[in-house]
Parts: structure tokens; C-alpha cells; sequence
């Protein structure tokens, strides 16, 4: 055993390995056990093997089909010496916590689901510690949660992801940015099971507190589905200009493409026609029938053809403004208070509470000047609930 942890440290757990599996195998022979007591023996040197099996296939590996069968072997390994599997020292977390993001990547899901079962989340650390960038580390409980719900997404298994954020909820050990992704497939999952209504109740309450892309998009389809399409199209034109507009908002630059379609709004259909083209084309992806098919039912504007991407990405952008304008147009108010040495404000609008705005970095406000924004759900993190918040400031006048 002590030769195996020796050339372990030397980074030789290739031989380390193979001087353990003949340890284990003169143990079960009660060859050179010597004054070891076999039940504290055994624990010590499987624990060692499992490790090198770590080190030599996992650690610095990528493929899924390795870390699968070294997952598998590490598991086996501490199995049979009554080795924990959820001790925070245990490789087996490791090396299953990789192979499930692996294979879930190369569509096996169900595999990645058989390797994280046998880790119960209530047997994980929450032990946190602080990152070189000053940030908190996942724990092995959240990062559980994550993996689980990711591959129980790809399964398309929507009662077992409500299973799961009930189960997350009762914990009460979760951080907020890993309840955010529960509860964002928590939303899809409720669409899919056609409580659509649910959905949008769910979305629209992390919409508030996350407004990114990905989190609207799924908004917005829960709408469009419950034909409150004005509502629908102003979360999926708020998400799109919050994004980049790069290759990642595609499928929903098409999507948005077709309900302006539906909607009469020909220019931002032939846009998103288009950007989407152009973008598949430009990381050289080949476009599937049934894109095709999609994209071939939006108009094209023979204008837009010979346009380069980054101007079709500018033109997209501004068609989107129009349409959130047409959608859910900006009210006027008039700045109440600055607060925060002039990084925020409270906006006063007839007939409704004053609504709190940052400020856009340079831009100089008084009390008193005639505005335009947009008022959008938020929520209010010191008083625990959802609030409204003011977005998209103009200056009227002083």
C-alpha cells in the first residue's frame, strides 16, 4: 500500500494501480497482511486504487465513453471495500460528476442519470470556498442539482425535474444562481406538461430577478402558446437586445422570425431569415431539413442577400427596438429623486408609484427632467419580493 500512495506522488499512478490490484489480490489470499487488521486494510488500499484509476482516467481526460467505464470502476472499486461513495474526498464524485456532463453532451443523458443516482444530495458537502476571482465555489450538493436537472432535461423528463426542485426547495442549501437554472427547467418542464399557465407564473418570477436571453425565450413560447402574442413578442424582443446576437440566439432569432411573420411585420421576419442563414453559414454549420424548412417559409428581402453579417446583425437590432416599441411602448415620467450619487433614480409616473432605474453610465440627470423608459417586472432583493423596475432612460428635457 505505502509503495502505491509513494509512486502515486511521483505521478506514476499507472504503476501505483497495478501494484494495488496485486495488493488486493495477495489481501484476498491473506498473503502479507502482516500486523494490518484486514477490515482497516482493505478500505485504505481500494481507496488508494480507486484514486490512481482517477488519476490515470479521468483527471486530464475528455472522452465520455473512458471516464464512463472509470466512473464505473471507481464505483465497483470502493463498493466492494465498503468505501464511501459520497465522502468529500471520494473520487467517485469527481470522476461522476465528469462523465455525466460528458455524456450528457454526446446524447446520453440516461447513462449520465445511472452514474449520478447512486449519489444521494443529502449525503454531499456544501462545504464552499473562495476562487482565485473572489467568487464562492459550487458545492458538491448544487453541482448535483445541476448535472441531474441537465440530464433529466435532455430525457425530456419533466415529472422527475419537479421531483427534483422540490427536493432541491426542501434542502434549503442551494445557492440562488443554482436555483435559478432549477427553476428555469422547472418552467419548461411545466410547459411541457401543458400547465402552460404554471409556466409563465414560474418564468415570469425568474424573469424578474434573471433577465437573460435564455430565460425570456422560454417566456415568451409560454405565451405565444397561450396567444398573448403582444406580450410575448416584447419578453422575446427584450431578451434578443439584451443578448449578443450571436450564434448561441439563433434558434430563437427564427423563432422570433416566424411570429413576426404570424404578426405582419415582413422586415424583421426577413431579417431574422437572414441573420440565421448567415450565421450557419459563417461557422460553416450545416442546416437541417426541417430549418430549412422554416426558413424557406420566412420572405427574403433581395436586398439582404449579398449584406454582410455584421450589418444584417445591426438592421436585426434596430427592427427589434421597433417592435418592442410597436409592442409595449415606453411611457414618459419625470425624475423624482436621484439616489447613489446619480447611479439611480426614482421616476414618477401619473397614476402609479414612483419606479426605481439605474442610471446608463453617461448619462447626467436633475430632479425634475422630463424622461422615457420602459417599466419591466423585477424584484426588489432587499424587501424579498417582486417589484417593477425602470429600463431604457431617454432624456425628454430639463
Amino acid at each position: 500500500m505505502y509503495l502505491t500512495k509513494a509512486l502515486r506522488k511521483l505521478g506514476r499512478s499507472g504503476e501505483g494501480l497495478t501494484i494495488a490490484r496485486e495488493g488486493a489480490r495477495m489481501l484476498a489470499n491473506g498473503e502479507g497482511v502482516g500486523t494490518w487488521r484486514p477490515d482497516k486494510l482493505k478500505p485504505a488500499l481500494y481507496g488508494l486504487a480507486a484514486w490512481c484509476v482517477y488519476d490515470t482516467d479521468v483527471r486530464d481526460n475528455d472522452d465520455a465513453a473512458v471516464l464512463e467505464r472509470a466512473a464505473s470502476t471507481i464505483r465497483k472499486t470502493l463498493e466492494q471495500s465498503g468505501g464511501s461513495l459520497t465522502d468529500p474526498r471520494s473520487p467517485y464524485i469527481r470522476a461522476a460528476f465528469k462523465a455525466a456532463k460528458a455524456l450528457t453532451n454526446k446524447g446520453r443523458a440516461k447513462t449520465a442519470l445511472e452514474l449520478l443516482a447512486p449519489l444521494s444530495p443529502e449525503a454531499l458537502d456544501t462545504t464552499r470556498t473562495t476562487l482565485t476571482n473572489g467568487k464562492e465555489s459550487v458545492t458538491h450538493r448544487e453541482r448535483w442539482h445541476l448535472l441531474m436537472s441537465n440530464a433529466m432535461e435532455k430525457e425530456r423528463a419533466w415529472d422527475d425535474i419537479l421531483r427534483l426542485w422540490d427536493r432541491a426547495i426542501a434542502s434549503n442549501t442551494l445557492n440562488n444562481w443554482t436555483l435559478s437554472y432549477l427553476e428555469y427547467r422547472r418552467g419548461r418542464a411545466l410547459r411541457a406538461l401543458g400547465r402552460v399557465e404554471d409556466a409563465v407564473k414560474v418564468l415570469g418570477g425568474l424573469a424578474a430577478k434573471k433577465r437573460e436571453w435564455w430565460v425570456l425565450q422560454e417566456l415568451a413560447t409560454a405565451k405565444w402558446t397561450l396567444n398573448r402574442r403582444r406580450s410575448a413578442m416584447a419578453d422575446a424582443a427584450l431578451g434578443l437586445l439584451g443578448s449578443d446576437l450571436k450564434e448561441m440566439t439563433g434558434k430563437f432569432v427564427l423563432l422570433v422570425g416566424e411570429w413576426a411573420a404570424v404578426e405582419g411585420q415582413m422586415p424583421l421576419a426577413c431579417l431574422a431569415r437572414r441573420f440565421v442563414e448567415g450565421t450557419w453559414e459563417a461557422r460553416r454549420w450545416p442546416i437541417r431539413a426541417d430549418m430549412r424548412q422554416r426558413l424557406e417559409s420566412l420572405p427574403l428581402e433581395n436586398g439582404l442577400a449579398n449584406l454582410p453579417l455584421i450589418e444584417v446583425r445591426k438592421q436585426l437590432r434596430a427592427s427589434l427596438w421597433q417592435e418592442l416599441d410597436r409592442v409595449d411602448p415606453p411611457v414618459e415620467g419625470s425624475v423624482q429623486k436621484l439616489v447613489g450619487d446619480g447611479k439611480a433614480a426614482f421616476l414618477r409616473v401619473d397614476g402609479r408609484p414612483n419606479v426605481y432605474a439605474r442610471v446608463p453610465r453617461g448619462l447626467s440627470l436633475r430632479e425634475g427632467m422630463s424622461v422615457r423608459f420602459r417599466i419591466v417586472p423585477s424584484f426588489d432583493r432587499k424587501k424579498g419580493c417582486l417589484s417593477e423596475e425602470g429600463i431604457h432612460l431617454r432624456v425628454l428635457s430639463g
